[in-house]
């Protein structure tokens, strides 16, 4: 098992979670047999850990992109 990397983000992503927004401050990569996950911190200071399919990074409309992200509907909005 190889050890995992942790990448902290700097500046921190605007991203959207089952819980509502927040601020990713972590990438953590465990290897191939595991999903990447974000840490993130959110509304209200908690800070909490989510797998790559279940983060939204939010565009940055300062590149051309917009605020392009798909909220699933079951998500906090």
């Amino acid at each position: 098992m190889s050890p995992a990397v942790v990448i902290q983000l700097d500046p921190p992503w605007a991203v959207h979670t089952p819980h509502g927004e927040g601020s990713a401050k972590l990438f953590v990569y465990r290897g191939t047999d595991n999903n990447p996950e974000f840490g993130v911190r959110c509304e209200g200071g908690r800070f909490r850990f989510y797998f790559l399919p279940d983060v939204r990074i939010y565009g940055n409309p300062m590149d051309g992109n917009g605020w392009d992200t798909d909220i699933p509907k079951e998500w906090p909005q």
